[in-house]
């Protein structure tokens, strides 16, 4: 499976869930947190109570980052969860 992300900075949102959060224009900090939080689910994660996530929501501060509870859920997943066998040594 291949695949790619980006985004434009420059874009104006205009419809749908992303408007709700980011309004008619927005940062490129905000931008990369809702990304970053919508990436979280599909890698598995689902919302937290603690504000300081970027897996909680609505959100409250400005986090561009996973933050420490953000990576023990990734952690889960992966290699330490036995989903992906590390590579054998030559």
């Amino acid at each position: 499976m291949r695949g790619s992300y980006s985004y434009n900075d420059n874009y104006v949102w205009d419809s749908g869930v992303a408007q709700m959060y980011l309004g008619n224009t927005s940062s490129a900090a905000l931008r990369t947190q809702l990304y970053l939080h919508e990436l979280g689910h599909v890698m598995g994660l689902d919302h937290v109570e603690s504000v300081m996530e970027i897996m909680h929501t609505p959100f409250v501060v400005s986090l561009t980052s996973y933050q420490p509870g953000d990576l023990t859920g990734l952690k889960k997943f992966g290699i330490g969860a036995g989903c992906i066998p590390p590579p054998s040594d030559p």
